[in-house]
């Protein structure tokens, strides 16, 4: 899944730099202590990524994908999530050559796919100004992979989002090489090319530089996938 946060300033103070890598099912999502509660994704939630459509603006990527906007605001004890009117994924072709400009329909997230308490953890790690609102774009996508033919979650290669910030949460990785979905960045102060593997119940925040993964190679002949959400 991934999650992309408009280009608004100081959305996230992230620790160390660009980047910063946490754990999906540790720390509370709600900052009341009578509410405190844990990230642990449901089987609803998990059984939401079976419901993909595939991707048609990638066939070849073998990727199964949904999109959805939402406003995000503190109200109370925690970030609440507001849905958005579905409209076209968009992104200019300065950030995204392949596409180039191109609009692009996806179907809308399923109820089941409820990626607040992400939110949540993310504001809790990461410090979020309370007293906006942000808009965010959240991908929830599902990459398969065979032997005859490997997967991709960047069938664009090296490219942008276009936002400030980008959040990958891996949720499942299954049956595919140790290697594959690696993710690659470059650090916009030294340029030097960054790698780390997401892996399956982690994610990641950066500051929106020119970023690129690895194929998903399946690890033998009853093929594999990987079940990722983020934020672009």
């Amino acid at each position: 899944m991934t999650l992309l946060v408009e280009k608004k300033p100081s959305w996230l103070s992230l620790p160390a730099g660009e980047m910063a890598e946490f754990p999906l099912e540790t720390n509370p999502l709600s900052t009341c202590q009578s509410e405190r509660r844990f990230c642990v994704a449901s089987q609803a939630f998990l059984n939401s990524f079976d419901h993909l459509p595939r991707d048609q603006y990638a066939l070849a990527a073998q990727r199964y994908r949904r999109f959805s906007q939402f406003m995000v605001a503190f109200r109370g004890c925690g970030w609440q999530l507001t849905l958005l009117p579905h409209k076209a994924f968009v992104q200019y072709d300065t950030d995204n050559q392949v596409i180039e400009g191109a609009t692009r329909n996806f179907e809308p997230l399923l109820p089941d796919c409820d990626v607040t308490p992400y939110i949540n953890k993310m504001a809790t790690l990461f410090k979020q100004d309370a007293s906006r609102q942000y808009h965010i774009n959240v991908h929830q996508y599902r990459v398969r992979a065979t032997l005859e033919s490997s997967g991709t979650s960047v069938p664009e290669g090296w490219h942008y989002d276009g936002v400030e910030y980008v959040a990958v949460l891996v949720f499942r990785r299954h049956n595919i090489t140790r290697n594959s979905a690696t993710f690659e960045y470059r650090d916009s102060q030294t340029n030097e090319i960054l790698h780390t593997t997401i892996a399956e119940g982690r994610g990641i925040v950066f500051r929106d530089r020119l970023h690129n993964a690895t194929p998903i190679i399946a690890a033998d002949a009853s093929g594999g996938s990987a079940i990722i959400s983020s934020s672009p």
